[in-house]
């Protein structure tokens, strides 16, 4: 019983930080219908463990637990893909911003040269 406390409390404190978050800006208001979902279902699986069974036969998987933990797999492997994505195309902007700033400074040195030139 004192897990399913702790664990709802701790599920409590996520949830309000991510309205804090979305307050201050930091996130939108999907993400935080997203977040919200993710730890109210977190919470109903913390109280009625009984309901990933039903999600276990569902899915046609023997056992709840086991249900949980293949859906939870499958979604690290697709946050990690997600965010190799995002990092690959930051990286890509990066080095776009990186050469027009190293042509922004060659024009300009060049101007500075040229003016001093009598």
């Amino acid at each position: 019983m004192i897990i399913k406390v702790l664990l709802v409390s701790f599920f409590l404190f996520s949830l309000s930080r991510a309205v804090l978050r979305f307050r201050d800006g930091h996130i939108n208001a999907r993400e935080l219908v997203g977040i919200c979902l993710f730890w109210l279902a977190a919470s109903v699986v913390v109280i009625w463990p009984a309901v990933t069974m039903l999600l276990a036969n569902l899915l046609g998987v023997a056992r709840g637990a086991d249900a949980i933990l293949y859906l939870t797999v499958a979604a690290l492997c697709y946050l990690a893909f997600r965010t190799y994505i995002r990092i690959r195309d930051v990286e890509k902007e990066l080095t776009e911003l990186v050469r027009r700033l190293a042509l922004f400074e060659a024009e300009r040195s060049s101007r500075n040269k040229s003016s001093e030139r009598p």
